[in-house]
């Protein structure tokens, strides 16, 4: 490292004798501000720093190992964290949606049953529809603790703790946003509903993600990969049921005023 003389740090006020303070890492040589200056920032804290997004989108494409391991290992420099990654991607896929004002009840059109509870009408099911789009980004969060317990309970025996299994699901789904955001933005250019195909590709990146990360068998860790994903679901189903058990023990005058809405 090259030393430079002694002077004070513009940001923190110590005094430093090389390229980058002790203290709180702010360099020292301070230039005048220029136009790259300006886009250097912008490509450090929006982009991340030396294109860490970039970074983190390609490994995780191709060796999700490496990303999860670095992370569970300590090095915090090298990638994006989980959860900023999955908040990120959040929401970019809101945003793309709302800016090209995509219509997601056609989108959704082809799962519509899937998003319908028992004994609802297809209205209703729109209904629930539009309520999570409403409310995406704090009932993607909300559900995240499912499939964490379910990737906790299939790979139980890799001795990963919770918040090391967590690092895992959360790297895993907010990649697989990806391919919803790819699917969405062909639905808004070419009008082709694209779900099933998406879910097939969700699910088969799942399966390469965990064989990939966990160790041993790596066709049974490709296909409890994928369990993960639907026992999570099932789990989110079973809390919703219960809740809505409750709601109505609690206030049943509601459930009524519900129906004879309906009718």
């Amino acid at each position: 490292m090259v030393k430079i003389s002694e002077v004070t740090c513009v940001n923190c006020g110590m005094q430093s004798g090389s390229n980058f303070c002790g203290n709180c890492g702010q360099k020292t040589a301070v230039k005048q501000l220029k136009w790259g200056t300006l886009f250097g920032e912008l490509n450090q804290r929006v982009l991340g720093m030396d294109n860490k997004f970039v970074k983190t989108i390609r490994d995780l494409t191709i060796r999700p190992e490496q990303v999860i391991s670095s992370f569970i290992g300590g090095n915090r420099v090298k990638y994006i964290g989980p959860i900023g990654y999955y908040f990120i991607l959040i929401t970019v896929y809101v945003l793309i949606v709302s800016i090209f004002k995509i219509d997601m009840i056609r989108f959704t059109q082809g799962t519509k049953e899937l998003m319908t509870p028992l004994g609802a009408d297809m209205e209703e099911g729109v209904g629930l529809q539009r309520f999570i789009m409403g409310h995406m980004k704090v009932l993607s969060f909300m559900i995240m603790p499912f499939f964490v317990a379910a990737n906790y309970l299939l790979f139980l025996k890799k001795g990963y703790n919770i918040i090391e299994t967590a690092v895992v699901a959360f790297y895993v789904h907010a990649h697989s946003l990806n391919y919803t955001i790819l699917a969405v933005l062909f639905f808004q250019l070419t009008d082709i509903n694209t779900n099933y195909s998406m879910l097939v590709v969700t699910l088969l990146y799942m399966g390469f993600a965990y064989s990939r990360f966990y160790t041993g068998n790596r066709l049974w860790s490709f296909v409890k990969g994928i369990l993960t994903y639907f026992i999570g679901l099932l789990l989110v189903m079973i809390l919703v049921m219960i809740i809505t058990v409750i709601v109505a023990f609690i206030n049943p005058e509601l459930v009524k005023s519900i129906i004879q809405l309906k009718d």
